[in-house]
């Protein structure tokens, strides 16, 4: 998380601290995409104008390409927030389990947060259970919280508040703490308002 500048007013620099959260999106196709965007969207929506969010999205397939997976992996190094988005039918992709491990390292000691999101059926509910159960082995061997939708609840991204995700979460880490309950500072100038 960095700290920036905020201009308050047009024309105005505020010496206010502005914190800016970088969010990097991977997801399996369109739809799953759509749905790591709802929630960044909704991020945007109950952060903003307070916090600065940046965010890029990486579909899965473009992680085993050594240039782009080069880049989305020093993106995801530097990333407050990982969304991993997919629909749940199929395996953890291995291109997408060993570009998870290209960055991991450089997780450990930051405060940062993996997010999951799946489209499951109760028919598929056992594969996202192992898809989550090997993410979460990976957030934990990076120091990062771990989020994940409830198996079976395909709405949880339109149901998703900061609250929410900090409620779900098992052990919220700085970041996330910092960006979902952020308190914005006072905007009055002072004498005579």
């Amino acid at each position: 998380m960095k700290t920036t500048l905020s201009r308050s007013t047009p024309g105005f620099l505020s010496l206010e601290p502005k914190q800016t959260i970088s969010v990097v999106m991977v997801y399996e196709d369109y739809a799953t995409g759509l749905r790591a965007k709802r929630l960044y969207d909704e991020l945007c929506r109950q952060l903003e104008p307070d916090c600065e969010l940046n965010q890029s999205m990486w579909k899965f397939e473009v992680l085993g390409v050594p240039r782009l997976g080069t880049v989305a992996a020093e993106e995801a190094a530097e990333a407050d927030m990982i969304i991993v988005s997919m629909s749940g039918e199929n395996e953890l992709p291995k291109t997408v389990a060993d570009w998870l491990e290209t960055w991991l390292g450089e997780k450990v000691g930051q405060s940062s947060a993996l997010v999951t999101l799946f489209d499951e059926t109760e028919e598929e509910e056992n594969q996202c259970e192992t898809i989550q159960w090997h993410l979460r082995q990976v957030a934990r061997r990076g120091g990062m919280s771990f989020f994940s939708n409830p198996a079976g609840s395909s709405d949880w991204v339109r149901e998703q508040t900061p609250e929410r995700i900090r409620f779900h979460g098992r052990a919220a880490s700085p970041v996330c703490t910092t960006s979902i309950s952020y308190d914005p500072p006072s905007r009055h100038w002072g004498i005579n308002e």
